[in-house]
Formats: structure tokens, sequence, C-alpha cells
């Protein structure tokens, strides 16, 4: 779901490129009926996090 949201905002946006808290708050907006709670929102946001730096460092 990530990959494929920064390929498609890859084509749209020129030379700026894509920032990390923009891409988390689009997840966040994403799965946001599926998160009951303050905790459960920072945990998931941690998550993302994470994932997006594994992207960019390792791959």
């Amino acid at each position: 779901m990530l990959v494929a949201y920064m390929r498609a905002e890859e084509e749209k946006v020129t030379s700026e490129g894509l920032h990390k808290s923009e891409v988390v708050a689009w997840y966040l907006e994403q799965i946001g009926d599926q998160i009951e709670n303050e905790e459960e929102l920072l945990e998931r946001k941690t998550v993302v996090e994470k994932v997006i730096e594994r992207l960019i460092y390792h791959v």
C-alpha cells in the first residue's frame, strides 16, 4: 500500500520528492477507521515510520 502510494506520488511530484511525514499522514488517514484509540494510533505510526525507514535505507 505504501509503495503504491509513493510511486504514484513520485510521478506527480517534480523536484521536491515526498516527505516521510506526508506518507505517514496519508497512511494513517487510510486506516483511520480501523484505529480505536490513541495508543493504537501511536503504535501504528511508529510501525509505519519504521517501514518507511527500512524502504529508504535497505531497498
